[in-house]
């Protein structure tokens, strides 16, 4: 991947066209209300939209439909489905296990004897393939919603995003398809028989290891759906210790070293010689794990920065400026008035 589309991937934005894609299997009296036909003709007058405006579209509909899946499964999947299942797949003993637990999961919400993969060759050929259910997998929202959740889930549950050797969709490409195929980490091709996804030989034999909490994964899954990240396989698991023990206090460099099985001074090499260090991801988690928790809880700016690995309140307001230009409770302030309401 050249650097311009990585850059651009880092904060993309979306084509009009996925929004008609997210609505143009529903029934129109389900877009009767007024207020969420305007949100939906709103987004439809403009060329493209934020990712903020794509989840909160998402968030609306999901409401309003009582159904995560938008309807695109036989039954509706509640919300909070999605949490209740990440609390499954982290205790999977490893990512087969995981995508099997996925595949059960949503079995649930289909006709008798229906499940959503086909996971025959998944142990021998590290192939997911979608079924046919129902005529809906021919719509490519769907096709590529399912795919992007079986890239994104196991790369969370690993702490790195995983290799994928080859994609393919059913539906034909279509002109803003380009700019999205850098996401699964793998240009996808078009017009296939079905739609299925291989992994790399190596990528389901990593441990379970995620580098957030299902709580938290859950609550911004569109971000981590949608947000790609750069970072090589060692900054990410560097990223994904300190994140899992930072509210542990054993997420210092010696710990962390000895997880990966190098001394402190040979990680820090490595870490050099990728542009990096173990400070500036710490400081990079801190700072993740600071907006999250400003944003979608209640905790207090005290009680944040403990959880941080702060012995001192005023280091982490220190910290948080340095990162964003305004103190914590600032930020706190500015989120909550521009949160955005169905």
């Amino acid at each position: 991947m050249n650097t311009r589309a990585r850059s651009y991937l880092h904060m993309p934005t979306i084509p009009r066209e996925f929004i008609a894609q997210m609505v143009e299997h529903l029934p129109p009296q389900e877009l009767a209300n007024s207020s969420l036909n305007g949100l939906v003709s709103d987004l439809l007058s403009k060329k493209k939209v934020s990712i903020n405006e794509y989840r909160s579209l998402h968030r609306c509909l999901a409401e309003h439909l009582d159904d995560e899946m938008l309807g695109f499964l036989p039954r509706p999947v509640p919300r909070g489905s999605l949490n209740t299942l990440s609390h499954l797949l982290v205790h999977s003993p490893d990512l087969y296990s995981a995508l099997e637990n996925y595949n059960r999961f949503y079995s649930l919400f289909l006709d008798a004897e229906q499940t959503l993969l086909d996971l025959s060759q998944l142990r021998s050929q590290h192939c997911v393939e979608l079924r046919p259910i129902s005529g809906r997998t021919t719509s490519p929202m769907f096709q590529q919603t399912i795919m992007m959740a079986l890239v994104k889930i196991p790369s969370w549950l690993a702490g790195q995003q995983l290799p994928i050797r080859s994609l393919h969709f059913q539906f034909d490409a279509m002109p803003f398809d380009r700019e999205f195929a850098y996401l699964y980490g793998a240009v996808p091709s078009f017009g296939a028989a079905s739609t299925r996804l291989q992994f790399q030989a190596a990528a389901l034999a990593f441990a379970v290891r995620p580098s957030l909490n299902a709580d938290d994964y859950s609550k911004r899954f569109m971000e981590h759906f949608l947000y790609w990240s750069d970072d090589d396989d060692l900054t990410r698991r560097v990223y994904a210790e300190i994140s899992h023990r930072l509210g542990n206090n054993d997420a210092d460099v010696i710990a962390i070293a000895g997880i990966l099985g190098v001394s402190k001074h040979t990680l820090a090499r490595h870490l050099k010689a990728r542009g990096t260090s173990y400070s500036t991801i710490l400081a990079k988690v801190r700072r993740d794990k600071a907006l999250y928790q400003l944003v979608n809880s209640d905790a207090s700016i005290e009680a944040i920065a403990e959880q941080l690995g702060y012995t001192e309140t005023g280091s982490f307001s220190r910290s948080f400026k340095s990162w964003m230009g305004i103190s914590p409770a600032d930020y706190r302030k500015i989120a909550q008035q521009n949160a955005t309401k169905c």
